[in-house]
């Protein structure tokens, strides 16, 4: 069956997926000769998701796939969708509209959640389509429930079970894998990275693990005007500042055991807010060498430093930037700080969000 004949079947079924936002609080360590490499930890949020519209066959299939996207996402996902047709030259997928896209290179794992959003469209077993909701306001089904071709036949896998699959199809997961899990489970994420080199075939797998998020306020700082690094720069980035170890490895991960970790269960808001301010400063320190500074550009400082001096000693940047987060101990603080960051700098969008403690999501229509 060709494109034309994609949306002519009786049997076509439409869904459509949402996948949250990631922020990324920084790696603890980029050398490949050390432990832990490209270890690090994240959280999913309510904000800049992708928003997919698919149709799905259950009996046909098909040798392409029609694509509905911009000029920036259209290539990039016919290119996991060719990945895919290498290993198989029937797809049960018939067609993919981008309804929303995250906007790139601004911190928030938009790479990862797209590739991420087509690699399930591309392994979804047309059957399971029955046990999604009519909408997402009804009970949410894991999606990682969804891709059952990818486990035994018998029993669903865990979300971190997907995580090879996806990451195959999806190409991520090179450095970091938490926008995979994340995409998975949501929450926040801790990724404890590998030795890169002592790996083989008999290494053990590489882990992850997560934690359902308070219900703390995230607030999202955007500057419109400028984008992280990416591709080739980003990659000699990490040349630059890899070729020794990174001497506050220890203490990154210290902070993560005995005071995120803690502050997160227990729900302890100053505990973690000096801890992930922290954080961040180590972990912006790893790439001083190349930008100059512990923060990708000075406007960022600055951002993060008018931050501090209303109260959150949190404040960090995302990733590369441009994007600042800092999380608030409740609403009234978010909002009243939203307010002040608008007037001090209002060259930037200032948002409040919440955590997306639960993995993407995905609808029949």
């Amino acid at each position: 069956m060709t494109s034309k004949d994609h949306n002519a079947t009786d049997s076509l079924r439409q869904l459509t997926l949402w996948a949250a936002g990631r922020v990324h609080f920084g790696l603890w360590e980029i050398s490949d000769s050390a432990p832990h490499c490209f270890g690090g930890i994240g959280l999913m949020i309510e904000h800049s998701p992708a928003i997919l519209h698919a149709g799905i066959a259950l009996t046909d299939q098909f040798n392409s796939v029609d694509i509905v996207a911009d000029d920036y996402w259209r290539p990039r996902i016919q290119s996991i969708i060719d990945r895919q047709l290498q290993s198989t030259d029937k797809l049960s997928l018939s067609f993919i509209r981008v309804l929303e896209s995250p906007v790139a290179h601004r911190g928030l794992g938009s790479g990862t959640q797209m590739a991420c959003a087509v690699a399930t469209l591309l392994l979804l077993e047309p059957h399971v389509l029955s046990r999604l909701p009519r909408s997402r306001n009804e009970p949410n089904v894991p999606i990682w429930n969804l891709l059952r071709k990818i486990s035994n036949l018998t029993q669903d896998c865990a979300g971190a079970d997907c995580m090879p699959a996806i990451a195959k199809i999806g190409q991520r997961g090179n450095r970091s894998n938490i926008g995979l899990h994340g995409f998975l489970e949501g929450g926040f994420i801790i990724d404890h990275g590998m030795r890169l080199g002592s790996m083989s075939e008999d290494s053990p797998p590489r882990t992850t693990s997560r934690l359902a998020f308070p219900q703390w306020p995230v607030i999202v700082i955007h500057d419109d005007s400028a984008q992280g690094d990416s591709g080739q720069s980003e990659k000699e980035m990490f040349d630059r500042c890899s070729y020794t170890p990174n001497p506050h490895r220890e203490e990154m991960m210290g902070l993560v055991e005995t005071e995120l970790v803690p502050s997160i269960a227990n729900v302890d808001w100053a505990r973690f807010d000096l801890a992930i301010g922290e954080y961040g400063r180590l972990a912006g320190k790893i790439f001083a060498p190349a930008q100059g500074g512990v923060y990708r550009t000075d406007r960022i400082a600055h951002t993060i430093e008018t931050v501090k001096q209303l109260g959150i000693s949190g404040a960090t940047q995302s990733s590369w930037g441009p994007t600042v987060v800092a999380i608030a101990k409740d609403i009234e603080q978010a909002d009243w700080c939203q307010k002040r960051l608008q007037e001090r700098l209002p060259h930037l969008k200032v948002e409040v969000v919440h955590a997306a403690n639960r993995s993407a999501q995905a609808w029949v229509l």
